[in-house]
C-alpha cells in the first residue's frame, strides 16, 4: 500500500468513528471534543446531520482503500469524498480569521481535527492514478 492509501484508511476510519459518535452520542461528542462548547450551543439535530456526512465521506475513503488504487473509479470516488471536508476546512479557516487568529483550543482542534485530515486526504485522493476513459 502506498502512503496515499494509508492516509485514506486513517482518515476514513477517523471520520467513520467520529460520525458514529456524532450520530449515536451527540451530547457526549459535544462535551468531549475540545473547543466545541466554546463555539456555540448544543444542537443535537445539527450534530447528527454532520455525523451522517462524516460517515458518508469516511465510507468513501474506506471504499477506495478496499477497491484498491488501480480501480478505474478510485480517484473519482476519493475526490468526491474530499468535497465536504475541503469546504469544511475552508469554512473553519474563515472562522479562524474572523475570531482574530487566536492560538487557542479552538484553533488547535481546527488544525488537528479539520485541516490536517481534509488537506492530507485531498492530496492522497489527487495522487491516485488517473484512468483514461474507454470512449
Amino acid at each position: 500500500m502506498k502512503l496515499s492509501h494509508y492516509i485514506l484508511l486513517l482518515v476514513g476510519l477517523a471520520y467513520g468513528v467520529n460520525g458514529l459518535v456524532m450520530l449515536f452520542a451527540p451530547h457526549f461528542w459535544y462535551l468531549t471534543v475540545p473547543g466545541i462548547v466554546e463555539m456555540g450551543d448544543y444542537h443535537r439535530h445539527l450534530i447528527r446531520d454532520v455525523g451522517l456526512i462524516y460517515l458518508i465521506m469516511g465510507g468513501g475513503f474506506l471504499a477506495v482503500v478496499s477497491m484498491g488504487r488501480e480501480h478505474h473509479s478510485a480517484r473519482e470516488i476519493a475526490l468526491f469524498a474530499c468535497l465536504w471536508p475541503s469546504f469544511h476546512g475552508v469554512y473553519h479557516m474563515v472562522i479562524f480569521f474572523d475570531r482574530g487568529m487566536p492560538l487557542d483550543t479552538i484553533a488547535l482542534t481546527n488544525f488537528l481535527l479539520i485541516q490536517i485530515p481534509a488537506w492530507f486526504s485531498l492530496w492522497a485522493a489527487w495522487s491516485l492514478p488517473r484512468h483514461k476513459s474507454g470512449v
